[in-house]
């Protein structure tokens, strides 16, 4: 459960919590808004995605109080897939987005709380994270297992599995089903929000295509970590609701007429997110 400190606005906007940014070289941002709900309140989500010029794909998010937009962010994510080719057992390929780098950051109780995940090319799996608490600081070096080959950030969990042709496919035959590994970025802190996760950093996940409902959103099913998590996409498989009941959050595009989409232009190599973390990060190394 989230539990934030208003006096960590002040502190937000009157100081500088980072030190080291993080370079992005993006030509188009697509931006969006959520209606977010859980246990603990209502909230704001700020997103923006897009690919790189080096063929990366960047997801941005930023969680603010619903009524405090413009004083800064309670929670904030980026994370960063490599677009490549999967070559397939039975010939041929599959288009993906192969995570790279996570980093999360939240505000508990007016403490900051960081996270990151990399992924190497031998699947090893990274984790430094940082807390004020005793014990809750550290560094993980995880192999991860044999997969399908196909794994997803889950804060990418829509865009990465759109990106394998799955969505649109499923929908043309009106069932289906994907296997894959969702890595949890934002662990172990998003566990300490969701306590129904397990404690661990990945886990192998299934995807089902349910129908339709009477508003023409195509719902799937994810199940993962022993949870059941709702996602319904519009015409373009773009998400446009979440329900993860056990945890009582819901996710809700805003309309049109709330924030129209739009694309904007940023200069390249624009400073976009920061960490305090001192390791170097090449988001183009495999």
């Amino acid at each position: 459960m989230r539990i934030f400190l208003l006096c960590y606005l002040f502190l937000f906007n009157s100081c500088s919590f980072f030190k080291r940014r993080i370079a992005v070289d993006e030509e188009v941002n697509l931006k969006e808004r959520y209606y977010l709900n859980d246990k603990s309140g209502k909230f704001l989500v700020e997103t923006e995605s897009g690919i790189s010029k080096k063929s990366n794909f960047v997801f941005k998010k930023k969680v603010l109080l619903e009524d405090a937009a413009s004083k800064g962010p309670l929670e904030q994510l980026i994370s960063i897939s490599k677009k490549g080719k999967l070559k397939l057992k039975e010939g041929g390929t599959l288009q993906v987005l192969g995570p790279i780098i996570s980093q999360y950051t939240v505000w508990f109780e007016g403490k900051k709380y960081f996270s990151e995940m990399k992924l190497s090319s031998n699947n090893k799996l990274s984790i430094h994270y940082t807390s004020p608490e005793s014990g809750k600081s550290g560094v993980k070096d995880i192999v991860l297992p044999k997969s399908t080959g196909v794994r997803c950030f889950f804060s990418q969990l829509v865009d990465c599995v759109r990106a394998t042709g799955f969505l649109s496919q499923s929908q043309d035959k009106g069932a289906g089903k994907m296997h894959f590994q969702v890595l949890w970025d934002g662990y172990p802190f998003l566990q300490d929000q969701y306590t129904g996760l397990k404690e661990i950093p990945f886990s192998q996940a299934v995807l089902e295509f349910d129908g339709k409902n009477k508003n023409d959103e195509r719902r799937y099913t994810l199940q993962a970590a022993g949870q059941s998590i709702f996602y319904f996409v519009g015409n373009k498989n773009e998400l446009k609701k979440m329900f993860w009941v056990s945890e009582g959050l819901t996710l809700t595009k805003m309309d049109h007429d709330d924030l129209p989409r739009k694309k904007e232009r940023i200069k390249k190599n624009e400073n976009i997110y920061a960490d305090e973390i001192n390791s170097d990060v090449d988001f183009e190394s495999e």
